[in-house]
Parts: structure tokens; sequence; C-alpha cells
């Protein structure tokens, strides 16, 4: 339901006043009875965990440049000091590091769906991006010729309209839409059950022993004075700070319990099921909120696994997106043949050190990494030989079809080899002749 529909429409101090202030923030009531927005969203531990750990993630990942020389048989070349390279690696603005950026670009495109930046320029170059609210960033289409403009309010609240041309979209999952997808919209019904929950667990709390229920009694207390001092009375025996003691019940006062308790309302039941409901919507594996199932630890190869899991099916899809949205929206169309961008995600699939020496040991030996190659991914000085920038094979490996033949032929060359240092020939008819010249020189060292 839209803002505008409410116009014209009388606004009730009921449920019609909560739905507007409701729609008025971008929220839709949930059928809990909660309003989730993204900050209430944040306030809950696994949402946090989530976009938090992709959002650092990504922002300390390398990201480089590479060119695509002429020849597109070449390789690509890695580029410093290029074009784009101050803008993607050394400083996106004055205010905030690259690790800063893409933080706040990321994690507003997980919660959200979206992350936008306006680009600011120095002649046709940009020069800087300026990180924007994705939720008041508003794309549309121009009416006149269907072109993509956006609408908003840059950090000091200057509003802008410009073209798609001047503003970096990051946006997130879509069926096509301007606008990615959002967590918060999407997710609603289960982050609202999540934050019922812990209203419901802390109003528990609060109440100290967490009961509540009414006082049986035979009296009728028509001095509302009398009442009044009564419920005074049991005040103090209400929430965390009341005292340890018991109350006395007089004139035949009995108490009756209404109220569940936490484990009859199997709340920490509940509030475990919302962090792997959490966990389904941010596409991450439970155990990476720190959350593990029953019967299943945090440590061990298995864990292992679906972490590297996550690496290669969740979160490279989302670097790709992000190398894609690069190219497309923020190097300039003269250079998006020319010039593109990689993240470098050698760091995340790292094993410990035996997984490694193994690694790097194939590498070196089947040529396809150097010493100094190998060097540089341990973060070592390279090493100034010559030699430890060449690509070695081992050299005593042969096709099983021919062991034999090279046998005989290394037996061979090593008899030749014998023969010539003793100065003998090979007769094919008559096997081994001594020549004269070498039968004199033997004579001569003879006794």
């Amino acid at each position: 339901m839209s803002l505008l529909s409410w116009l014209g429409r009388q606004i009730s101090l009921t449920l019609g006043f909560k739905k507007f202030w409701a729609t008025f923030g971008g929220a839709e009531e949930s059928w809990s009875g909660e309003i989730v927005t993204s900050d209430r969203a944040m306030q809950i531990a696994a949402v946090w965990r989530a976009v938090r750990l992709e959002a650092e993630t990504v922002g300390t990942l390398p990201l480089n440049t590479y060119e695509q020389p002429a020849d597109q048989r070449a390789d690509p070349v890695l580029v410093r000091d290029g074009p784009y390279d101050d803008l993607l690696r050394i400083s996106p603005n004055v205010d905030m590091t690259t690790t800063e950026f893409w933080e706040a670009m990321v994690g507003a495109q997980r919660l959200v769906g979206n992350g936008f930046a306006l680009k600011h320029r120095s002649g046709p170059r940009v020069a800087s991006l300026e990180v924007i609210d994705p939720e008041t960033t508003e794309p549309y289409r121009r009416t006149s010729d269907n072109a993509l403009w956006y609408r908003g309010n840059d950090s000091a609240r200057n509003p802008f309209d410009v073209p798609a041309s001047e503003i970096f979209h990051l946006k997130g999952f879509s069926f096509g839409s301007d606008r990615g997808l959002s967590m918060v919209q999407y997710g609603a019904q289960s982050l609202s059950t999540i934050i019922a929950g812990n209203k419901t667990a802390g109003k528990i709390f609060r109440s100290g022993l967490g009961t509540s229920g009414f006082i049986e009694t035979q009296s009728v207390f028509n001095d509302p004075a009398d009442r009044k001092k009564l419920e005074d009375i049991f005040a103090k025996y209400q929430g965390t700070n009341s005292p340890d003691k018991l109350m006395l019940l007089e004139g035949g006062m009995k108490f009756n319990k209404v109220s569940m308790s936490a484990v009859d309302a199997e709340l920490l039941a509940t509030i475990r099921f919302g962090i792997e409901e959490i966990a389904r919507w941010a596409d991450m594996p439970p155990v990476l909120l720190m959350h593990s199932a029953e019967g299943v630890t945090q440590w061990g190869s298995g864990i292992e696994a679906i972490i590297l899991a996550w690496l290669q099916l969740g979160l490279r899809a989302r670097l790709t997106r992000i190398e894609k949205t690069i190219g497309k929206r923020l190097i300039e169309p003269k250079d998006q043949r020319r010039f593109f961008v990689k993240f470098n995600i050698d760091a995340l699939l790292r094993g410990d050190a035996a997984s490694q020496a193994a690694l790097f040991s194939a590498a070196a030996q089947n040529g396809w990494l150097t010493r100094n190659e190998i060097r540089r991914l341990l973060d070592l000085p390279r090493f100034p030989d010559v030699a430890a920038d060449q690509l070695t094979v081992q050299v005593n490996m042969a096709f099983l079809k021919d062991l034999g033949s090279q046998n005989q032929q290394t037996a061979q060359q090593a008899r030749n080899a014998l023969l010539q240092l003793l100065g003998l020939e090979v007769d094919p008819q008559n096997g081994v002749r001594v020549p004269g010249s070498a039968l004199a020189k033997i004579l001569e060292k003879a006794p």
C-alpha cells in the first residue's frame, strides 16, 4: 500500500494510525503486529552478524584492475596507476577508505537490496564516489524517453535528480526491475516473529519472577485508597530489581498464575529457529552466524566444507555481481572492452599449513607456479635469483607404454658413454673393437 493511498482518508488513533506510520516509514505491519524496518532488523543479533560478516569480508578483499591487450589471445595485465585504480584501490572519496566504502555498499545491498553512490567528476573522469541513503534514493523511468534516472538527497541533504550515468547502483537480486529486492521487506514476517519473541522474553525478565496473574480474596475493596495501597505493595515485588524475599498474602488472599513461563512458551526454541530462518534469508550457513544445529559442533572438517561451499556457491556469485556492476556502471563505456576488475579470493580459499604445503609443492613440481609466485602468495619477499621466476617440472616421469623402450635407451646411452671414455668403438658386425691409436695409448700406460 503506497503513502498516496492515505491522502484524503481519516487516520484513527488505533490501528489505522499505526498502519499509516508503518507505510510512511517504508514498512508494512506484519502478522505478529510488529513493524519491521531496517533499523529494527539490525537490532537482531543474527541479522547484524550476517550483514556485517559479508560486508567486512568483501570490503577487505583485494580488488584488482586488469587491462586486456589489443591481442585478445594475450593474457590480461595487472594495472597499477590506471584511470580507475585510485578510485577502486586507494581512495573512493575524501572521507572513506576503500574498505569502508565497500562495507557500506555491500551492507546496504544485503540488507535492503540496493547500495547507491553519487558520482563526482573532474571533467569527464569520475573523481570520487559519495555513498547515499539507499532507502530514500529512488530510481524511476522518465516518461518522455523511458530513460533511467535517480532522485534523492545526498549526504548533505541536498536534493538531486540525475541520469543513471551519474549513479553507481549496486543492485541485489531482482527479477529485472530497477531496484533490488530487500531482505527486510520480503523477510518481514520471519523477522517480525523474532522481534515479537525477543520482546516477549524481555517482558518476562522484566517482571522478575516471570509470572503474572491475579489475587483472589474474599474481601471487597470499596475504598480506592485501600486498593491503591495494595497495588503499591505488589509493585515492590515486580521487576528485576524486586527484593529477594517472599510476599505475605493476608486475609485469605490467593495468587492465581495466568501467564506461561519461558519454557512453556518455548521461547528459546523460537529464537533458535529464528536464527536458522535468518540464515536462509541471508543465504549463509548458520554456523557462520555462530549457531549450530543439534548435534553439530562449530569446528571440524564438516564445518570447513560448509564454509567452503558458502564461498564457492554463495559469496562467489555475489562477488561476480559486484565485478560486473563495476564494469557496467563505473568503467566508462569507451573503456569497457579494455579494462575489467576482479576480486582476489585466494586468501579466503587458503587451507591449513599442511594443505598449503602440499598445494604449493605440487604447483612448483608441475610447472604452474614459480617459486616467487608462491612466495608472493605467502606474503614472503621475492627471491632475487632469476631461477626463482622460472617454471620447473620433474623430468623422471614417462608414459606407461614407453617404460621398456626408455629403459633400453638409457642403458644404451650409458654403454656408449663408457666406451667413449675408454676410447673404444662399436663394430656392428664384430662387436667392440679397439682402434690402433687407442691400443697404443693403453700399451703406453701398461706397466
